[in-house]
């Protein structure tokens, strides 16, 4: 007997080839196999719920904010309060600065017309020594020390706004 192709069948059924030899008596059959079971996909399950996770995403939050009140009130004292404020002067409270502008004049007193003690020059490194006094037109003087080696420290006044 010749076997060809299997008929298309419904599984788990006994059927017989499907150009079987009609004096061929009795006709071979096959078992067409059962399917294996198939599980059903596996799903993500949801973490349990058991607070700790609100509780860590409130905690950085909190963190975060606080940070930034944190960082808002530095700038807010770094840059002197805005108007009307009493948090400080206007200007930096850091000791040691540089200027920004070439040949600006150290005076012995916050005066345009006072005696020039030197000229320095551009990025010359310069400590503040806490005094500032504002003229009526707005320009503000600081105190500084000069600190180089060729001269000993020579103290005076400079325009704010030129120092970086």
């Amino acid at each position: 007997m010749s076997r060809g192709m299997i008929a298309a069948a419904p599984r788990g059924r006994r059927v017989r080839y499907a150009n079987w030899d009609p004096y061929d008596y009795p006709p071979e059959y096959y078992d067409v196999p059962e399917p294996e079971p198939v599980a059903p996909p596996a799903r993500a399950q949801a973490p349990a719920q058991t607070g700790q996770g609100n509780s860590t995403i409130i905690g950085l939050l909190l963190i975060m904010v606080l940070a930034l009140a944190g960082w808002i009130a530095w700038k807010t004292y770094r840059e002197g309060g805005g108007a009307g404020s009493s948090m400080g002067p206007p200007y930096s409270t850091e000791a040691v600065h540089w200027i920004n502008a070439d040949n600006v004049n150290l005076r012995v007193q916050p005066d345009e017309r006072s005696r020039v003690l030197s000229t320095l020059p551009r990025n010359t490194r310069v400590i503040l020594l806490g005094e500032y006094q504002t003229e009526p037109d707005g320009d503000t003087w600081a105190k500084v020390r000069v600190e180089t080696g060729a001269i000993a420290a020579q103290e005076g006044w400079v325009i704010y706004r030129f120092l970086n």
